[in-house]
């Protein structure tokens, strides 16, 4: 069933600024794709869906959640986001590089759904060598991939995931957030001073334009000198996001099975999946 706050299951003022919300963008002919007269309920639900990532974000404020999806409607221009993500477009972004930058230690890949039919999101920065990384790509193309993977998913991802879970029987599943895994094994506070800048932009961007995504954020592997590392990262994401976060060390498997079906799973993260092309490269799932 659709989780309160979400729609489908809004309670009575939430639904009232959710109305709110429509009306002023409507207002400045900034409402997303799926409020046109033509468009069809399931494209209505799904811009729904968005509107109401930002209202969730902004504490159900509505001034502060205009303000936040117009400062990312400014941002996406900025950056042509639309066109990175558009294979017809000569703009189109691939990171071909994807490859040198999973040696240097960083794999960053969607694989299969957990026990609530989201997305596995899986971060792998088990010994990021950041020398080695920063020889394969740059900042800005790490950036760059990073969106295009968010708002890929926003795109197919979400929505292919709830029609497999109503493929089920279960015709209100609304799939709108995923189960993210962030391997941090080996990471040491060197790697993390390298790294911090580049960490900050990211969780920045994910914040600032790509809001409540996570349901669940699993970090693992993590080393004993993790808890300095947490003080500073903790500082730069929102409340709710933090209270999404669960930590564990190199004892984790029982914790994601708890969340994840053994066969949905990565064998190297404990379950029993071991895709031909490899986990980390076969994009297995609803999609």
């Amino acid at each position: 069933q659709p989780r309160p706050g979400h729609p489908g299951s809004l309670s009575v003022s939430q639904s009232a600024a959710l109305k709110t919300f429509e009306q002023e963008l409507g207002r400045l002919d900034a409402l997303p794709i799926g409020y046109e007269a033509d468009a069809t309920e399931e494209e209505k639900l799904w811009a729904q869906v968005t509107l109401t990532r930002y209202l969730r974000a902004r504490s159900w404020n509505v001034n502060n959640a205009l303000t936040m999806y117009n400062a990312t409607q400014k941002w996406r221009t900025s950056q042509r986001l639309g066109d990175l993500v558009d294979p017809s477009s000569s703009s189109y972004f691939t990171f071909d590089e994807r490859d040198a930058v999973a040696e240097a230690g960083w794999s960053m890949y969607f694989h299969n759904t957990d026990k609530l039919g989201r997305p596995i999101f899986v971060q792998g920065l088990a010994g990021l060598d950041t020398v080695k990384l920063l020889k394969a790509t740059t900042p800005e193309r790490i950036q760059t991939n990073f969106c295009c993977t968010l708002e890929k998913a926003c795109q197919t991802r979400y929505r292919a995931a709830t029609q497999a879970r109503r493929s089920l029987g279960d015709t209100t599943a609304l799939i709108d957030d995923n189960f993210m895994i962030v391997d941090i094994g080996g990471l040491g506070m060197s790697t993390f001073w390298a790294f911090k800048g580049q960490l900050q932009g990211l969780l920045a961007t994910l914040d600032a334009n790509f809001p409540e995504l996570s349901g669940r954020v699993q970090i693992i592997n993590a080393p004993w000198l993790f808890s300095s590392i947490w003080a500073y990262i903790k500082g730069w994401l929102p409340v709710g996001t933090v209270d999404k976060i669960d930590i564990q060390g190199a004892d984790y498997k029982s914790t994601l099975l708890q969340y994840i079906d053994a066969d949905q799973l990565p064998a190297f993260y404990g379950g029993a999946c071991r895709c031909s092309e490899g986990c980390q490269k076969s994009d297995v799932g609803p999609w």
